[in-house]
């Protein structure tokens, strides 16, 4: 009597606040010694202080069961504490609500009558329920939480249907079971029951609409009838979701909606019918294209009741007024242009809450025209300055959008739009869209042919410009001090190379003369300064790879246009070529292999020319590999020599070469339908681009390959990019060339060959079979060969000495012995998945590892799951899936999205019920107590002997009579016994029947043992007749393609059709079904080559079928694909197709077995495919695996799990298929395998068009 209560916990938590936590410790001992009390008034007192504690973070996992007890107690104040504990501390993993389930069921049953008994208690249990219900605990109360749906009190009518959602989410099945229930509540005389049964449907809704469009009548009589706000909100928001599934429902909805937003005060129903009302008016079109007439006085209303909602002080009104404007932009996209709107968007860009300001954002696209465009971009400049984050970089997108909308269709001045990019480029903390400002100055340059000049003089003017902020990345500027995106030097040097015949143009229409564009004081002219700029050995620090790899390319465009330039001087001519001498063989060292490849090629095409001599060839590359000082100081004393230099009247001869190689025209930009039609175009010359390449003129050094791999035994396995060792100085036998220092390339492809080792490929270079090893001295001039550090001190002499310094490349096991590990659990997850596989097609209760006769068929179950283990089972999402993905639904919500409340109940869909088990009769006893006891003790006796035999023969002791029938045998038999194949079977012999050991294998089965005939006899197996029943077939709908008036919604229509096959040819017939609510007018089917069968008018929700059409080509090699159109008398049509299997020429195979599919599927000429079927259905496995046989016109032979069958057939021209299923919960994985590849592959196809 002296115990704590609520009140005093509380006041001490407030009392202490140093200590808190050790005086809830000290109440939290206290608790548990309480808590075991047997007075129900103690245990619930300190039942109540804990779940105040673990309002606070403490657990009270530990007192679960005490929590019963209390709930359980028949005073109310005791009830209503242990609800309440149970509704905070119970979770989906809680053991003990098991043990809640009747006394659930006794407080829900226990309000009976039209008085008040038990009501409040049957409250608190729903309360309680609505917040623990798991799976279980739904289907057991289902029936009494429905049930109380109709009791007279509506304090406990609209508690039931409220938790009715909770259960639904647990147990999906339910609301096709107790869906009629909810909809008589709409119709409930008491107008707080209707709300909440709005508030159900309305939910329910939003994860299937299509569910609940037949209740649109009743929710449009809600919407015009009621004057309750917040129902009328859920009305709103119900049939919103339902105009995307029958649009003609937008047209009724304008007026009522106007009214709403006419009337009502209430700013919650005002925005969500305005809201509503946007999402309705992209519906509103008539069938001949014109809109009602109240459409633009409603879209002007919606328009300033949002613009009222954006004027508001409150952010939340503000936010809101954005998203309603968004959404009204989607069908009228012109609403804020005029000038009544744009000062509210634009002020909003200033706001201080960023998702207003974000959401203004979004709409500028819908303000913006050819005449304020320029207007908006200048503003939006000034936000650019003065934003940061996330928020600077979306300003940046939307401007780029802006002015590239439509194809540019906006702009008037392409110039502008080039400076304002060039000025966003030289921005920071933008780099994000480094890409995007590349692309867009490049497509610019590219599309619009009088802007080109501009574009190179802005550029050239960027590369060479040295004033301004200095940047802190070296590759953050263009090498000359100004900061500028990385990203954007590559269309930079693009232009200025690709367009470079404009340089002077581009000078000349400019303010300033040729003497602005200089480099540095050595520049001899724009061109010379251009190639100093891109040809800077500075470049190979500062820059990246992708930008080197562009100026090079460019730099040889200039020099080209230099060359061909009549108004360039001789002297710069002369400066030009002295930059590439001089730079170009710096860049042919680069560790990146595209931009050395680019240098090399430049500078073997100059040689070629004779632009430059081979003697300068050789010594460039030797300088480059020296140091850098002592080979420029070579080359410019030899360039000194006037006699080796070459005269500008060469330049000017191959000038014509160079401009043909680097520009030989303009590019072009080039639409996708462009490149179709050049493609499907004459070439000129005779060639078809789609046939296969024709690899003989590879055939020699294809033959060199394989004899060089067979000779050294090189496998591709042995082939390692990230592993190089230390190359051994040898000497080596090279054939030169006379009259050339440099080793020609065919020589040196072989002296590559004959180092390369014979364990690692070209990476190990070890002993060759001769003796001989390369010398290092050819790879000096090689830039794609990558060096490694010596593996001791005293090796450093082998290698040379790169400009770039050593590349250390690991050549330890870590990574080999990731690879072995990762390997190592690869195979121990497929061997759990084999054993898996295994167990689910081995009978009820069978061990086949325990077996000694059936090893065989339990390694193959392994073998061939391992086989199929490849198919990861996460890329197979499903059409369930699908929905909850595409819906963003989350897992406990996709349940209820595959509901289909359209078709009615079958006879297996019931309520849940539970019936106490009936105890039998007990027999008189006809023994006395001392026989009882003698005849247990023989028993025991007997079943250990049993045992003991039964282990012998497992171990392979003896006593095993190997002339008996396997259960497998028997379960063959049991098999055979269903096909119609007269056969002759030898029968058991007659010791069998009582033979101990026959017995146990049986009983794993789970097969009856028959008493084994004395004689032969002729036993009559039925097989499965061909002529059951035909499944149905899903044909595929092309809706993307329909054509004529958009009037039907071929969404919702469905094409099934049956086959029947008839002497080598295939008859069809066709099932249309509308599941839409409007009516087909004169459906008629057209398929190639045969006659339009007409179905006549369809109304919605109807089908029909069609008498059987054909005949259609079949065969048994594989299956045909025929299309056809739908069409009605309004003018649409659609194409669909349709697959004519390859199992119609299918035959049950008799005599076969379990164990025998098995090890057929072990063995090799099989070819193996994979399917997965997602059942939207509930249908039954036996249902499906009914559907299944029928399909493949198979035998079914069935394992001991009801979730697991195989089939087995043959065709008439002897292909053989078998086929393993395994459903579990709504999906079914196939496997399939044939003798015949293509069968094998169109049968995994085909199988997924059944129709459950």
């Amino acid at each position: 009597m002296f115990e704590r209560t609520l009140t005093d916990v509380v006041k001490g938590i407030r009392a202490s606040k140093r200590d808190t936590a050790l005086y809830i410790s000290q109440c939290i001992a206290e608790i548990k010694t309480e808590i075991s009390s047997n007075d129900l008034f103690v245990k619930s007192n300190a039942l109540q202080k804990l779940t105040f504690l673990q309002m606070l973070g403490y657990s009270m996992s530990w007192a679960s069961f005490a929590t019963i007890e209390v709930m359980s107690s028949p005073r109310f104040g005791q009830k209503r504490i242990g609800y309440l504990a149970a509704s905070q501390g119970f979770t989906q993993d809680t053991e003990v609500i098991l043990l809640t389930t009747n006394l659930l069921k006794k407080e829900l049953r226990g309000a009976v009558g039209g008085g008040m008994h038990g009501v409040y208690e049957a409250g608190l249990a729903i309360n309680c329920i609505s917040n623990i219900v798991t799976e279980d605990l739904a289907m057991d109360l289902l029936p009494e939480i429905t049930s109380l749906t109709a009791h007279p009190q509506p304090y406990l009518r609209k508690k039931a249907i409220l938790c009715l959602f909770k259960v639904f989410m647990k147990y999906p099945q339910g609301l096709r079971l107790t869906f009629q229930k909810l909809q008589q509540a709409l119709q409930d005389p008491n107008p707080s029951v209707v709300s909440c049964a709005v508030n159900v449907i309305t939910e329910l809704s939003d994860k299937n609409p299509r569910n609940y469009l037949h209740l649109a009548p009743a929710f449009f009589e809600l919407l015009t009838k009621s004057s309750n706000n917040w129902m009328l909100i859920k009305v709103v928001k119900l049939l919103g979701s339902l105009v995307p599934e029958e649009p003609r429902l937008a047209r009724k909805l304008l007026e009522p909606l106007a009214n709403i937003v006419r009337n009502t005060q209430a700013k919650s129903l005002l925005y969500e019918a305005v809201y509503t009302i946007t999402l309705c008016l992209p519906y509103t079109r008539k069938a001949d294209g014109s809109m009602p007439a109240i459409v633009p006085d409603i879209v002007e209303l919606s328009a300033k009741t949002l613009g009222s909602f954006v004027e508001e002080t409150d952010q939340n009104l503000k936010y809101l007024g954005l998203v309603g404007f968004g959404s009204l932009l989607t069908s009228h996209p012109k609403v804020l242009s005029t000038s009544e709107y744009r000062p509210l968007i634009l002020a909003c860009l200033s706001d201080q809450d960023v998702t207003i300001r974000r959401r203004a954002l979004d709409l500028l696209i819908g303000m913006t025209s050819r005449k304020n465009l320029m207007e908006l971009v200048a503003q939006l400049m000034k936000h650019v300055q003065l934003a940061s984050g996330s928020y600077r970089n979306d300003l940046v997108a939307k401007i780029i959008e802006l002015c590239s909308s439509e194809k540019y269709s906006l702009l008037t001045d392409f110039g502008w739009y080039i400076d304002v990019l060039f000025h966003i480029g030289h921005l920071r903390g933008i780099e994000t869209h480094g890409e995007l400002l590349r692309s867009q100055i490049t497509d610019v340059a590219l599309r619009v042919l009088p802007i080109r000049s501009y574009a190179v003089r802005r550029s050239m003017a960027t590369l060479l410009e040295r004033d301004g902020n200095t940047s802190n990345d070296p590759r953050g500027d263009n090498g000359r001090g100004k900061n500028l995106m990385p990203q954007v030097l590559p269309a930079l040097a693009w232009i200025v190379g690709e367009y470079s015949d404009l340089i002077q143009d581009a000078i000349a229409t400019g303010d300033g003369d040729a003497r602005d564009y200089v480099y540095d004081s050595s520049s001899q002219g724009c061109y010379h300064a251009l190639l100093q700029v891109f040809l800077s050995p500075s470049n190979i620090e500062t820059l990246h790879a992708s930008v080197q790899k562009v100026y090079i390319q460019g730099a040889m465009k200039v020099f080209a246009a230099a060359t061909a330039d009549a108004q360039v001087l001789t002297s710069e001519l002369s400066a030009c070529l002295n930059t590439i001498f001089i730079n170009l063989p710096v860049f042919s060292q680069s560790a990146d292999v595209a931009v050395a490849e680019r240098a090399l090629t430049a500078l073997e095409l100059l040689r070629s020319l004779d632009i430059i001599p081979d003697a300068m060839v050789n010594r460039s590359s030797a300088s480059s590999m020296d140091s850098l000082g002592n080979g420029q100081n070579e080359i410019l004393e030899f360039l000194q020599d006037s006699s080796q230099q070459p005269s500008p009247s060469i330049l000017r001869d191959v000038s014509g070469i160079l401009n043909y190689l680097y520009k030989p025209s303009p590019m072009k930009p080039v639409g996708s339908k462009a490149q179709r039609k050049k493609r499907a175009s004459t070439l000129g010359h005779s060639a078809n681009l789609d046939l296969p390449v024709d690899l003989s003129v590879f055939s020699t050094l294809i033959e060199e390959e394989e004899t060089y791999r067979i000779t050294h035994k090189i496998g591709n396995d042995s082939v390692s990019f990230t592993q190089q060792f230390p190359q051994k100085r040898e000497q080596s036998h090279v054939i030169s060339v006379p009259g050339s220092n440099v080793p020609d390339s065919n020589q040196k492809y072989s002296a590559m060959q004959l180092s390369s080792g014979a364990t690692n490929s070209f990476q190990h270079n070890g002993e060759v079979a001769n003796g001989k090893s390369t010398s290092q001295n050819l790879r000096q001039g090689d830039p794609f060969y990558l060096s490694s550090t010596p593996s001791k001190k005293g090796d450093e002499s082998m290698l040379p000495d790169s400009r770039f310094g050593t590349i250390q490349l690991s050549d330890s096991d870590e990574d080999d012995h990731v690879r072995r590990k990762y390997k190592q659990k690869k195979e121990k997850k497929a061997k759990q998945a084999a054993d898996v596989y295994a167990d689910a097609f081995a009978p009820a209760g069978d061990n086949l590892s325990s077996r000694g006769g059936h090893d065989v068929s339990s390694r193959a179950i392994r073998q061939q799951a391992y086989i199929h283990g490849s198919d990861d089972d996460d890329d197979d999402i499903g059409v369930s899936g699908l929905i909850a993905k595409k819906k963003g639904l989350s897992k406990e919500f996709s349940g209820l999205a595959r509901v289909d409340l359209t078709t009615p109940l079958r006879d297996d869909e019931f309520m849940p019920t539970q019936t106490h088990r009936v105890v039998p009769d007990r027999q008189p006893e006809g023994k006395s107590l001392k026989k009882q006891k003698k005849t247990k003790k023989s028993k025991k006796a007997k079943e250990a002997r049993i045992d003991r035999v039964d282990v012998e023969d497992l171990l392979d002791l003896g006593g095993f009579d190997q002339s008996r029938s396997s259960s497998a045998d028997l379960f063959q038999t049991s098999i055979a016994s269903e096909l119609p194949v007269t056969t002759q079977m030898t029968a058991l012999p007659a010791t069998a029947s009582t033979n101990p050991i026959n017995t146990a294998f049986d009983d794993l089965l789970g097969l009856s043992v028959p008493s084994a005939p004395q004689t032969t006899k002729e036993i009559k197996a039925s097989r499965p007749s061909t002529n059951r029943h035909r499944p149905w077939m899903r044909a595929s709908i092309k809706t993307s393609g329909a054509s004529g008036p958009q009037t039907i919604d071929w969404t919702q229509i469905s094409l099934a059709y049956q086959v029947f096959s008839k002497h080598g040819s295939a008859m069809l017939v066709f099932r249309l079904e509308n599941r839409s609510l409007a009516n087909l007018l004169d459906v008629s089917i057209k398929m190639k080559g045969h006659e339009i069968k007409r179905l006549g008018s369809i109304a919605g929700g109807s089908s029909r079928e069609t008498d059987k059409l054909g005949p259609f080509e079949s065969t048994a090699e594989g299956s045909q694909e025929c299309k056809g159109t739908l069409s009605t008398d309004t003018g649409s049509s659609v194409s669909f197709k349709v697959s004519v299997p390859v199992s119609a020429h299918f035959d049950p195979e008799g005599g076969v077995s379990l164990d025998g599919i098995l090890q057929e599927f072990t063995s090799s000429g099989w070819f193996s495919y994979s399917s997965k079927i997602d059942i939207l259905t509930e249908a039954s496995s036996e249902d499906v695996f009914s559907t299944i046989a029928a399909f493949l016109r198979a035998t079914e032979v069935k394992s001991g799990t009801p979730e697991a069958a195989a089939f087995a057939a043959r065709s008439n021209s002897g292909i053989r298929v078998r086929a393993l299923a395994k459903m579990k919960g709504r999906t079914v994985k196939i496997d399939v395998k044939s003798t015949r590849a293509t069968v094998g592959k169109d049968i995994a196809t085909d199988i997924k068009r059944l129709v459950f």
